[in-house]
């Protein structure tokens, strides 16, 4: 993650490099890569309270997406979502009264976070800015952090959207189950597979397991409101997934094809289409480390999705969410007897 500094002085977080954001799709640029999705704020609180200034920077003629802010100590929610506006505003966290007893069952139970790390959790569809910070505060220590981590590439459903919030989302409550800390590079509306994305994919460190969730956003080219282009999905394949495999040698990644959505309800061929190409591109590229899993049976009926027939519910994500843990599950731990495709 970059922070870009704004005229106001406010920094501007964003997920990808702005060498890489310059070359995505207008959507991708101008929208989806300055979406904080799983953007958080972490640290170690060392005065009773700290004040954060924070500021919603969304352009007016972009969509709205949702405004809330979660804080949690480790996996410890504290109360409510914070709502932001357009106006600068203020989040005050306090030292919570029962740190000890939030220890005790840390170590209990040991709990993905430790509770002395207090995450600031970003909204998925908003462009925030961050400003004065008020209080002591520490980097975290990489021992309150977890073992392992996961990289996730993907449209809207992998980044959080649809007033999901950001613990709401699937790639939230499995990373949760899988216990893993996750970097979330979804890309609402726009995970078009550009190569220079693949590049910067490629060349990141310290993962343990990567997804590449593809081909809802060419199936339908949201950008010229058409039909998309199966061979221009052929082509982004065979570049995208050989080159991020390859940057990773020695860890898993995944390729996931098209989550369950309504054209499958209606079984018009075109999903299907794109999901066989994602097979396709990962035999050819032959890579030990790259596996193949079919997404299309993981919701099981209509009232998971939402009323658009593309995204999941809320109860929809919670279904998505076990059964991506479930199927990755085995990489991460290094199951030898999970083949590749």
């Amino acid at each position: 993650m970059e922070l870009i500094r704004e005229s106001n002085g406010l920094m501007r977080p964003i997920r990808y490099p702005e060498s890489v954001r310059m070359a995505l799709s207008p959507i991708g640029k101008d929208y989806s890569a300055w979406n904080t999705a799983g953007v958080e704020l972490r640290f170690e609180l060392q005065s009773e309270a700290v004040e954060i200034e924070l500021a919603d920077l969304c352009d007016p003629g972009l969509p709205e997406g949702d405004k809330l802010i979660e804080v949690y100590f480790g996996c410890f929610q504290d109360g409510a979502a914070h709502m932001i506006s357009r106006e600068d505003s203020k989040l005050r966290i306090n030292r919570p009264d029962n740190l000890v007893r939030m220890m005790k069952c840390h170590e209990e139970k040991r709990m993905r976070f430790d509770p002395r790390l207090v995450r600031v959790v970003l909204p998925a569809e908003a462009h925030m800015g961050l400003g004065k910070v008020v209080g002591d505060i520490l980097p975290p220590d990489r021992a309150y952090l977890p073992a392992k981590s996961w990289l996730a590439y993907g449209s809207s459903i992998t980044q959080g959207s649809s007033g999901i919030h950001m613990s709401g989302s699937y790639l939230s409550i499995a990373a949760s189950a899988l216990e893993v800390d996750v970097l979330n590079l979804g890309l609402g509306g726009s995970a078009l597979l550009e190569p220079e994305a693949a590049d910067y994919i490629a060349q990141m460190k310290g993962m343990d397991i990567i997804t590449l969730e593809m081909g809802i956003n060419m199936v339908w080219d949201i950008e010229h409101n058409r039909i998309g282009d199966p061979e221009l999905f052929r082509e982004r394949l065979r570049y995208f997934i050989p080159r991020v495999a390859s940057g990773h040698a020695d860890i898993p990644v995944v390729c996931m094809d098209i989550f369950t959505n309504g054209d499958d309800l209606g079984k018009s061929g075109q999903t299907a289409l794109y999901r066989s190409l994602v097979e396709e591109a990962v035999r050819e590229a032959g890579l030990s480390n790259l596996h193949y899993i079919s997404c299309g049976s993981f919701l099981e009926g209509a009232e998971l999705l939402c009323s658009d027939f593309i995204h999941p519910s809320a109860r929809g994500c919670a279904e998505l969410a076990h059964k991506v843990a479930e199927a990755i599950g085995p990489y991460l731990a290094g199951d030898g007897m999970r083949e590749s495709v």
